[in-house]
């Protein structure tokens, strides 16, 4: 049984997308390392000491697997896991393709290549229990979604290949 402290978890899982409210272009939508810093700046202000803030900005800056870096503490690892769990299932399909750009192929083609890692990074049994049946559904989704777009794909192009001949 690990030792969890219940003040840095729950810290690090308000703050953990904090970054997001901000933009700073250099960090490329490194939110983790912009949220780490605000709630770092923020709990120094409410007199929180110097050891229980790094542990809440390791556990932020680590939550995400755009910031390449392992979460060591189990409340860092909690977090990653809760955070990786959310994007499972047709919301996390869904907030994968919101707001993206580029082609509907490439997004998909994306978006099941970073799908396919989250149910395998995550650090805990009982988070892959929790997480085994939204996995499932997001394959399923991801497996039709690529075969509407295939569907579609071809009927376009019969339906040019349709226009050209009746042209002749």
């Amino acid at each position: 049984k690990r030792e969890v402290d219940p003040f840095v978890l729950i810290c690090s899982a308000v703050f953990h997308d904090i970054g997001r409210t901000v933009n700073i272009p250099t960090l490329h939508g490194l939110h983790g390392i912009q949220g780490a810093n605000l709630a770092n700046e923020y709990l120094k202000t409410l007199g929180i000491e110097r050891e229980i803030r790094e542990k809440i900005s390791k556990a932020i800056l680590t939550h995400t697997p755009t910031s390449m870096l392992k979460p060591i503490s189990t409340e860092a690892k909690i977090l990653y896991d809760a955070d990786a769990i959310e994007r499972l299932g047709y919301i996390g399909v869904l907030r994968g393709i919101m707001l993206k750009r580029g082609s509907l192929k490439d997004i998909l083609e994306e978006l099941v290549k970073k799908r396919k890692s989250v149910y395998r990074s995550l650090y805990f049994n009982v988070s892959k229990k929790i997480a085994k049946r939204a996995n499932e559904e997001t394959i399923l989704i991801l497996k039709e979604l690529k075969n509407a777009i295939k569907k579609r794909f071809t009927e376009i192009s019969d339906e040019k290949m349709e226009k050209s001949i009746e042209k002749l």
